[in-house]
């Protein structure tokens, strides 16, 4: 019973010529959602689209200067487990 099966016909599946342009959309906006097309190694490569609208979001700010900042007020410094680092707790 089992050689019958193996060897009866099967449908061949449909020859696709390709995604449709909205499915290509599609998949670019689900894996790249802020702009860009997907690349090799699963990053966006920046594209010509909404990408501008985030370029020099930062203009205006000054630079970092690595350091921890202090807490502000209604809070205390508490060491952070495993970094060398203190977070802000708010007061009891």
């Amino acid at each position: 019973m089992l050689a019958m099966v193996a060897t009866a016909a099967w449908p061949a599946e449909p020859q696709r010529a390709g995604a449709s342009a909205a499915a290509q959309q599609a998949a670019r906006q689900f894996l790249c959602p802020h702009g860009g097309s997907p690349s090799w190694g699963g990053r966006c490569r920046p594209g010509s689209g909404g990408e501008a609208q985030l370029r020099g979001w930062d203009r205006g700010l000054p630079p970092a200067a690595h350091v921890q900042a202090g807490c502000p007020p209604g809070t205390q410094a508490e060491p952070a487990l495993g970094a060398a680092a203190q977070r802000c707790r708010p007061l009891p």
